[in-house]
């Protein structure tokens, strides 16, 4: 589809246009998931990968020009599918008591324009940072014993080309932030940065401009229920279930590692870690970002 088709009149409220929660895995996204779930407003799923696999059908050789041959425009397409999305994840938030929807999907990553085009613009992502250092030591604990077994694609195909271990889960940082920072410059109104460390740090106001993002009003008491409301089980980080609060807790686990170790890895993440804020100091590990 192109720009021209992206920028014409928006059909419906910002207030109803579906929400994509993306970043690495292990960066906070599940939280999120439970902060947005918790509004009355917003069912959010856990993963779904119903995007990715949307996104496989789209790409299957000469379907497009098959399709074209029943009359099927590439626009018309996109039409198609984006009511087959709605038309289920409205369902469930519909099941949920809830008027709006949103997916989270860590590796929806490497499909932003796909889920850009699909909704013709009309669609929200936020973005969810974390530290490289504290993303890369859970990432070694939670998928490392993991390959081949029951594994994300992303995550398994990380691991299966450059090995377990921080040097693969450093590739997969930088390989997902990457594209989402080159998605977000180029389409700022539809993308909202999230820092796991503001989060936890601040979670009203970082939380407060999330919902202010999203054309929502953020209730008093939302913070106080992300762990005693109702969510629906599914592929996530299962330990969640044990948190009773929004903690930091698990910031700057990577405190401990030795001067060599840091430099080194810094090598590999440092140039995008900076421009996101990050420094390899553990006494001042995040940077205001204007």
């Amino acid at each position: 589809m192109s720009p021209e088709n992206l920028a014409g009149t928006a059909r419906r409220p910002r207030s109803e246009w579906p929400i994509f929660v993306v970043g690495c895995h292990r960066s906070g996204t599940t939280l999120m998931r439970f902060i947005l779930d918790t509004h009355p407003a917003i069912a959010c799923a856990p993963e779904t990968k119903l995007m990715g696999g949307l996104y496989e059908f789209s790409r299957y050789p000469q379907l497009r020009f098959a399709l074209a041959t029943l009359g099927v425009t590439s626009e018309q397409g996109s039409a198609e599918l984006a009511q087959l999305v709605e038309s289920i994840m409205g369902k469930y938030a519909a099941r949920s008591g809830k008027r709006r929807w949103a997916d989270k999907t860590p590796n929806y990553y490497r499909i932003l324009p796909f889920i850009r085009e699909i909704f013709a613009g009309e669609v929200l992502f936020l973005f969810v940072e974390r530290h490289p250092f504290d993303t890369m030591t859970s990432l070694v604990e939670f998928f490392d014993q993991r390959v081949g077994v029951d594994a994300d694609p992303e995550t398994d195909r990380i691991s299966r080309s450059f090995g377990a271990g921080p040097y693969s889960w450093a590739r997969y940082w930088t390989e997902v932030n990457e594209s989402i920072e080159l998605f977000r410059h180029e389409h700022p109104e539809i993308s909202h940065v999230v820092r796991y460390e503001d989060v936890v740090s601040r979670p009203d106001s970082t939380v407060g401009s999330i919902f202010d993002f999203l054309g929502e009003n953020m209730p008093e008491d939302l913070l106080s229920q992300v762990f005693t409301a109702p969510h629906h089980l599914g592929m996530e980080d299962h330990k969640i279930r044990g948190t009773g609060a929004i903690h930091d807790r698990s910031t700057l686990r990577w405190a401990d590692w030795k001067p060599e170790r840091i430099a080194a890895t810094w090598r590999l993440v440092g140039p995008l870690a900076q421009t996101l804020g990050y420094t390899p100091d553990p006494a001042a590990p995040v940077v205001p970002v204007s």
